[in-house]
C-alpha cells in the first residue's frame, strides 16, 4: 500500500481479524456472527468507495457515511431487519474506533422502521420440507436442518451440536462457544419426535460431532450452503420460527396469536401473567436476552 493511500476495505477486514481473534478467545462470540459482520463491513467499505468516498481509513467514519449507506439500502429496497443488521455491524464498527457518536443510538432517526411483529411472523415461520430432505445428500446438512426444526437452533449452533455432551436426558445444552453471543443455554425435550431424533443422530455419530473428522466448520457451511441450494431448502431460520410457535403450543395448550390463537390485547390478567411466564421460556430456549423478541417468533 502506497504511502498516503488507504484501502478501507483491507483495513476493516484486519480490525475484525484483530477484534475477533480476542472475542473468540473469551468464547464471547460464534464464527458464523463474526463473519457475517466482516461480510457487512466490506460491503459497506465497496459501497462508500462507489458513492465516492475514496482513501477513506478504518478511523474517518463520520455520520455523511451512514447516511449514505442506509440511503443507498432504503433504494435497493433492502429488508428492514437486513439494514438493521448492517446497523448493527455499523455501530460496532464506531465503537472500536472510539466513534460511536458518528451514529444515532436510534435506527428511527435514519427513517428504519420499526418491525411489524405479526407481520414478519406470519412471514418468516416455515415448515421442514421433508421431500427436499431427502435429496441432501450430505448427512450432516441433514442432521443439522433437523436439529433446527425441532430445537429452534440456528445453522452454525446446529452443526457444532455434539449429542454426546449436548443431550442430557430432558434436556440439551449448547456450550457458549457455539451460541450467537457466547450465551450457553439449555433446551427442554417437550416431545417424543425430539427423542427419536437425537437417538437417530447418536446412532449415526456415536461418541462424534456432526461434521466429519476430516472438515472443519468453514467446510462445512460450505457445504451446508450448496446442498441447501440444490435442494431449494432457502430461509431456514424460518425453521426456527416454526419451533418457537410449536413450543408456545405445547407450553400453553392452544396456539399462539401468530397461527390464529388468542392475542395478549384479548387475554384475562391471569392469562397474561402466564403467557409472560410461557414467552420467558421461550425467549429462553431460543438463546435471546429480550423477552420482547420473541413477538418477532409467536406474534402478540
Amino acid at each position: 500500500m502506497a504511502k498516503g493511500k488507504h484501502n478501507l476495505k483491507w483495513e476493516l477486514t484486519r480490525l475484525c481479524k484483530q477484534q475477533h481473534q480476542s472475542a473468540m478467545r473469551a468464547k464471547q462470540e460464534g464464527f458464523a456472527t463474526q463473519k457475517n459482520r466482516t461480510d457487512i463491513l466490506r460491503l459497506c467499505a465497496d459501497q462508500l468507495k462507489v458513492g465516492g468516498f475514496r482513501n477513506m481509513s478504518v478511523k474517518s467514519l463520520k455520520p455523511k457515511h451512514v447516511e449514505h449507506l442506509v440511503k443507498q439500502w432504503h433504494s435497493e429496497n433492502i429488508a428492514t431487519g437486513t439494514i438493521k443488521n448492517r446497523m448493527s455491524a455499523l455501530r460496532w464498527w464506531a465503537e472500536k474506533i472510539g466513534k460511536k457518536d458518528a451514529i444515532n443510538k436510534g435506527n428511527e432517526a435514519y427513517g428504519i422502521a420499526k418491525r411489524d411483529l405479526v407481520g414478519a411472523a406470519n412471514a418468516k415461520a416455515r415448515e421442514l420440507d421433508l421431500v427436499k430432505l431427502t435429496s441432501i445428500k450430505d448427512p450432516a446438512t441433514s442432521m443439522a436442518l433437523e436439529l433446527q426444526r425441532a430445537f429452534g437452533l440456528r445453522k452454525t449452533e446446529a452443526i457444532l451440536f455434539h449429542p454426546k455432551t449436548g443431550w442430557n436426558g430432558d434436556s440439551i445444552t449448547l456450550k457458549g462457544s457455539t451460541c450467537k453471543g457466547g450465551r450457553p443455554r439449555t433446551i427442554p425435550i417437550t416431545n417424543q419426535h425430539q427423542t427419536a431424533l437425537l437417538n437417530r443422530i447418536t446412532a449415526t455419530v456415536g461418541d462424534g460431532y456432526l461434521i466429519p473428522v476430516n472438515r472443519n466448520l468453514k467446510q462445512q457451511l460450505e457445504i451446508y450452503k450448496h446442498e441447501c441450494g440444490r435442494a431449494k431448502l432457502d430461509r431456514n431460520h424460518g425453521l426456527r420460527h416454526r419451533f418457537a410457535r410449536d413450543l408456545y403450543q405445547e407450553l400453553s395448550g392452544h396456539k399462539c396469536p401468530a397461527d390464529g390463537g388468542v392475542k395478549r390485547t384479548e387475554m384475562t390478567d391471569l392469562e397474561r401473567q402466564r403467557d409472560n411466564e410461557i414467552r420467558l421460556e421461550i425467549s429462553r430456549a431460543l438463546g435471546h436476552e429480550r423477552i420482547g423478541v420473541v413477538s418477532v417468533y409467536i406474534g402478540v
